[in-house]
């Protein structure tokens, strides 16, 4: 046996097989944590996407809450505004309601009866209201004990019976 056989070894355990399989165990290592690194960089770039979108949704916010103060204010004066513009209408039609009517007045049409065609069925005058108590327009006599109603006065006529 030669002393490169001892040194080399044979069998399972020989170093150089070893190495190779740990320097590709290593070479898979470091594939891994390029990946992980890759993974990581994308991740905190994504991060500070989100503080930087987040920042900005504040900002806005902010403003438009400055916005929706300023709205509110002049909705308020506004309303301040329509309700004394709506007194002040009412006030108006007060004071100027004489002078509505006389101007109504100044300018209506009449026609005198004479004159007027009354020939048309809906310009004819109308019957005089029947205004009487129910009893005398329907020929009947009031109830004044509800005992002796018809049917009442028919029951007790047939009991005698």
């Amino acid at each position: 046996m030669s002393l490169n056989q001892i040194l080399r070894g044979t069998g399972n355990r020989r170093a150089t097989d070893k190495i190779a399989e740990l320097r590709a165990e290593n070479q898979a290592l470091l594939r891994q944590k390029a990946a992980a690194d890759d993974a990581f960089t994308l991740l905190h770039q994504e991060r500070r996407e989100a503080l930087d979108s987040a920042d900005a949704l504040r900002v806005r916010l902010a403003e438009t809450e400055l916005v929706a103060g300023r709205l509110a204010r002049t909705v308020d004066d506004l309303t301040a505004e329509r309700d004394g513009l709506y007194e002040e209408a009412a006030a108006l039609r007060i004071r100027l309601a004489p002078y509505d009517a006389a101007e109504a007045n100044q300018q209506a049409v009449t026609v005198p009866p004479m004159i007027r065609d009354t020939s048309a069925t809906e310009d004819q005058a109308t019957a005089p209201i029947d205004v009487r108590p129910v009893w005398d327009a329907l020929g009947i006599e009031p109830v004044i004990d509800p005992g002796q109603t018809t049917w009442g006065a028919r029951n007790q006529q047939q009991e005698r019976a």
